[in-house]
This record gives structure tokens, C-alpha cells and sequence, in this order.
């Protein structure tokens, strides 16, 4: 098995202005670091990785860290079971992986540490925008 990602990230955007994506492909990783295989299912909705404007100038620009990104979501989600601290390492190792360079993925683990709290288990890895729910 390969550290890391299986394949380039296959997503469409939710709405015109949205910055949901849904993931068109399963996207798997790998982690030879923190542990475990992890599997983000086709149909899966977030917000890639959103950035805090106090750091907005030393993130890596979106397309690096987009991967990374639809990875931390589903570990943040309520039913994943996983440890906010094992999210967080699993962004910076993933980014790392990714060629995102040291300082940058160092970057965006601090934010997570200091910000993410506020979004860790508020929703189900099952949840989707409004415009794509049946209900």
C-alpha cells in the first residue's frame, strides 16, 4: 500500500458561489505517520480547507491543500470517531505528503489547533448543503 493518496481529487462545486465541494470518487490515505487507512466516500460534502485570514499570507494556495483539506472535514465530522488531535496531525502529515512545504503545513496546523474547535463533531459525515438535500 502507497503512503499517502490514491488518486487526484475528483469534486464539482455546490452553486455557483459555494465553496462546498461533493467528491465525484472515493478518495483514500494511507498515513505512514499518525496510523490508519481512512476512506472519504463519493458524494462526501465540505469546504476543502478553509484558512483564517490571520494566516490567509502563509497558506499554500488551495489546489495544494485541497486534499488534505476534504481529509480533515471527514475526520472532524460527529460520527467519525476520531481525536481532534489525530485530525490535526493527520492535515500536516497529508500536506507534507502533498509537497506542501514545512513552514506552510506548519502553518496550517497551528490553525487548526487554535480555530478548529468550533467546527470539530457539529456535523455528520453524511451532511450536505441545502441545495442537494431531499427532504
Amino acid at each position: 500500500m502507497i503512503d499517502g493518496f490514491n488518486r487526484a481529487l475528483a469534486f464539482r462545486l455546490i452553486g455557483p458561489t459555494s465553496k462546498v465541494v461533493e467528491l465525484l470518487e472515493p478518495l483514500t490515505y494511507s498515513s505512514p505517520g499518525v496510523g490508519g487507512y481512512y476512506v472519504v466516500p463519493a458524494g462526501f460534502c465540505c469546504d476543502l480547507a478553509s484558512i483564517p485570514q490571520a494566516i490567509a499570507a502563509l497558506a499554500p494556495d488551495w489546489r495544494s491543500t485541497a486534499r488534505a483539506g476534504v481529509l480533515h472535514d471527514l475526520c472532524y465530522r460527529s460520527n467519525a470517531g476520531i481525536a481532534r488531535r489525530t485530525a490535526d496531525a493527520l492535515i500536516h502529515e497529508a500536506l507534507l505528503l502533498d509537497e506542501v512545504d514545512a513552514l506552510r503545513a506548519r502553518a496550517v496546523w497551528v490553525a487548526v489547533r487554535l480555530f478548529g474547535a468550533r467546527s470539530y463533531r457539529v456535523k455528520p459525515i453524511a451532511w450536505r448543503p441545502r441545495a442537494l438535500r431531499h427532504d
